[in-house]
């Protein structure tokens, strides 16, 4: 809702005379229950979402850009990222210890396999486990003594004002997930003047970023839980992008760089992909052709 009232309030900055009214969407990521049942296709935080727009009963969808799949579903398109908060994982403590301090038997709950993977590597000896849910729910875990920790998007954190944070991984120690921090803007690509709407909101600069990021994603193919992650970062023109990809469990995992013209994003991500796919990456996430 946090994500609606940032578009909102910049549909109307564009637009004065627009009216506006939000509908809340229940998706099916919200109606099972994670603990018990693994969903790995992206569309289970979009399914209903791009049903109610085929069908015309909303104008635009708002999504965490990492929830949408790769590939989206006919007609539809991204007309805006309106918006990019920090990319980078955080770290929540219970008892304010850095991750890398945790002892054998300290417990860590995230909700993605790609952070577990990550953790790994800096710190092999905690437990990491499953955690789904919102924000709130997950710090309730930890303020209830259920974790000793929590993994979990920084941006997510800061939108909510949540100021507990112990530690920001840096986009080296963490790769974040593919659009991390960004906000998407959905709607059907025919509607025109709807895209020339929110065309007028998009942020160039993360829109470029997101680019590159998700055509890494899109040469190996992989689905939500898939141990990837890629971050491209805009500076005076220049695109500096790191790429991450791992066995499920982290126990062989690539690292890889690229930098170029912005004007380049797909090609960069693109090529980053190829170079590691050369490098065994496809063989870790089990990538066919």
């Amino acid at each position: 809702m946090i994500q609606n009232n940032i578009v909102a309030k910049k549909l109307k900055e564009a637009d004065s005379s627009l009216e506006i009214s939000i509908e809340r969407i229940k998706t099916l990521n919200e109606k099972i229950d994670r603990s018990r049942e693994t969903r790995t296709e992206k569309d289970i935080y979009t399914r209903e979402i791009d049903a109610a727009l085929a069908e015309g009963s909303i104008d635009i969808a708002v999504h965490s850009l990492k929830d949408l799949n790769l590939v989206l579903p006919k007609g539809i398109a991204i007309g805006a990222i309106a918006d990019r908060d920090d990319p980078r994982d955080a770290f929540v403590s219970r008892d304010g210890r850095q991750f890398e301090s945790l002892a054998a038997k300290s417990l860590v709950g995230t909700s993605s396999i790609r952070r577990k993977a990550q953790l790994f590597t800096l710190n092999p000896s905690p437990e990491v486990v499953d955690l789904h849910g919102n924000i709130d729910s997950r710090l309730r875990k930890l303020d209830e003594g259920e974790l000793d920790g929590i993994a979990v998007a920084a941006a997510g954190l800061k939108r909510l004002g949540v100021s507990s944070v112990v530690q920001y991984f840096s986009v080296e120690q963490m790769v974040p997930a593919i659009g991390q921090g960004a906000i998407a803007v959905t709607a059907m690509e025919d509607n025109r003047s709807i895209m020339e709407l929110l065309r007028s909101i998009s942020v160039e600069g993360a829109s470029i970023e997101t680019e590159a990021e998700r055509e890494f994603g899109r040469v190996f193919g992989v689905g939500c839980n898939a141990p990837i992650g890629a971050n491209a970062a805009l500076k005076d023109g220049r695109l500096s992008m790191v790429g991450f990809i791992s066995d499920r469990f982290g126990r062989k995992a690539l690292k890889s760089g690229i930098k170029g013209n912005a004007s380049e994003a797909k090609r960069l991500g693109r090529e980053l992909a190829e170079r590691m796919i050369a490098m065994g990456g496809d063989e870790l996430v089990g990538r066919k052709e």
